[in-house]
């Protein structure tokens, strides 16, 4: 039986830590979003940052669709029968990704904006207001927010690392008991 499954969530909430938990735990293989867009800049020749991704993720999406980065993930799949997909953010995508995978569930991950403004990296804006308005901005024009609406699972990440994976452990079990 395949488990397929896709971690939605906002910037810095911990989808990247329970994937890499899945692939390390469970056998998962990982299949990233943003490493789409990665890859185009690269071709480009552009500077890989987060604004760039945005960007080029909106002219995609407006040239072709919002199921467009979704597509060209899906390309790179082949017989995997342990996946994890990680930073859908519309509905189209997620749409999509059952269409080839109808077993497939959706976890969002939460985290307070606090939390997540203190997990930022180098490639996260440095001020609470350029860090927070790309939440705005994903939410309405990526429709995040409902992508998020469509999780058939929630995991909270506001407490520690360890708490977090035992979570999705105990997720993981409840799902698949086989």
């Amino acid at each position: 039986m395949k488990q397929i499954l896709i971690l939605l969530g906002k910037a810095r909430s911990g989808k990247d830590t329970v994937a890499d938990f899945l692939v390390k735990e469970f056998s998962f293989k990982k299949f990233v979003f943003s490493s789409v867009l990665e890859e185009e800049l690269k071709k480009k020749r552009k500077l890989i940052t987060k604004q760039n991704m945005s960007l080029l993720g909106d002219e995609l999406r407006k040239e072709f669709g919002m199921q467009i980065i979704a597509e060209k993930l899906l390309e790179k799949v082949s017989d995997e029968q342990k996946i994890v997909f990680v930073g859908a953010r519309s509905p189209e995508e997620i749409e999509l990704i059952k269409q080839k995978f109808p077993e497939a569930k959706t976890f969002l991950v939460e985290a307070s904006q606090e939390k997540r403004f203190k997990r930022r990296n180098g490639l996260d804006a440095n001020t609470l207001k350029a860090f927070f308005e790309r939440d705005e901005i994903d939410s309405e024009k990526k429709g995040m927010k409902k992508a998020f609406g469509l999780a058939d699972y929630k995991l909270e990440n506001n407490s520690s690392l360890s708490d977090l994976l035992n979570k999705t452990k105990a997720l993981m079990y409840n799902i698949f008991k086989d």
